[in-house]
């Protein structure tokens, strides 16, 4: 039972006392019943679910950055090297005019 948001020193402290005002020894069963008890009353209450956080775009469920960011001097050196390979592939025939 890790669900609880009271302190665990509050929660032993009053079922400690609860036990010995009731003269119980301390054991699986007598240990249950304080618990349920002092839960059904809602001292002990479960603790609440997280909100989920809000993922930047570009971020998968792990928290991993998946999108590609462009370098323009990369992209710039890429668009010479094409058009350098364009140049050299290119067919210049006289035109009739």
């Amino acid at each position: 039972m890790a669900l609880l948001p009271v302190p665990l020193a509050r929660t032993r402290d009053e079922a400690r006392e609860y036990m010995r005002r009731n003269r119980l020894n301390l054991t699986a069963g007598n240990f249950s019943k304080p618990f349920c008890l002092l839960w059904n009353l809602g001292v002990i209450q479960p603790k609440p679910e997280p909100e989920p956080k809000q993922q930047p775009q570009g971020v998968n469920e792990n928290g991993v950055n998946l999108s590609i960011e462009r370098d323009p001097v990369l992209e710039a050196r890429l668009a010479a090297e094409r058009r350098k390979q364009e140049y050299g592939t290119l067919i210049v025939a006289p035109t009739d005019t």
